[in-house]
Formats: C-alpha cells, structure tokens, sequence
C-alpha cells in the first residue's frame, strides 16, 4: 500500500484503503472491514469517501499523474458488477413482458374456445 498525504480534497471511489479507527468511524457507512490492525485496518471501498488537505491514509490503487486515485482491479470488478446488474433487470423486464404476452394470448385463446363451445 502507498502512503498517501491528501494535497487537497481527495475523493477515493474504489480499492482498499488502511485508517486509523478515528478515520474509519465517520466514513464506516461506505466502507467493508477486511482486515483489522493495530495501528490501522484495512477496508474496501463500497462507495466513494473524502479525506481534507493534510490526512494521510494508505492506499492499495495507484495514483495517476493528475493526482487522481484509482485501483484498475476494484474498477473492473464494479463495471463487472454493473453489467451483471443490467443484465440481470434486462432478464427481468424480458421476463415480464414474456409473461404478459403468454397471459394475453391464454386469454384469447380461451375466449375463443368459449366462444366456440357457446355457438355449438
């Protein structure tokens, strides 16, 4: 992990990163306890967190020459994730329109069978 020192405002959206308690209590709602330190423990990043100018963490990505962090591993997993998500609410809505269609073409089918059986 890479000692970071916030110049500014930082923004970590992804990757692990290694707080203290007093660090990890305020973020905790965004944060996954992986391992626990002495010093400092070790969480993943489930949404985006903020440290002010001067704090220091450590962190698992990597920084690219704009200052901006990023961990390409954590990254591909979330767009992973995503696709899964659309595909999955895509399945769904196929799903449902399948079972309408299915439901509306038993019921004029059968409407016609009724029809069929009254005029005999």
């Amino acid at each position: 992990m890479k000692k970071i020192v916030a110049q500014q405002v930082v923004t970590v959206g992804s990757g692990v990163v290694a707080l203290t308690e007093a660090q990890a209590r305020p973020r905790a709602h965004n944060l996954e306890l992986l391992k626990k330190g002495k010093d400092r423990s070790e969480y993943n990043v489930r949404a985006p967190i903020q440290f002010k100018a001067g704090e220091e963490f450590l962190y698992s990505g990597e920084v690219d020459k704009s200052g901006r962090l990023h961990d390409p591993d954590a990254e591909a997993l979330a767009k992973l994730e995503f696709e899964d998500l659309i595909r999955a609410k895509t399945r769904a809505a196929l799903e449902s329109e399948f079972e309408e269609r299915l439901a509306k073409a038993l019921a004029e089918q059968e409407a016609r069978l009724r029809a069929e059986l009254a005029g005999k």
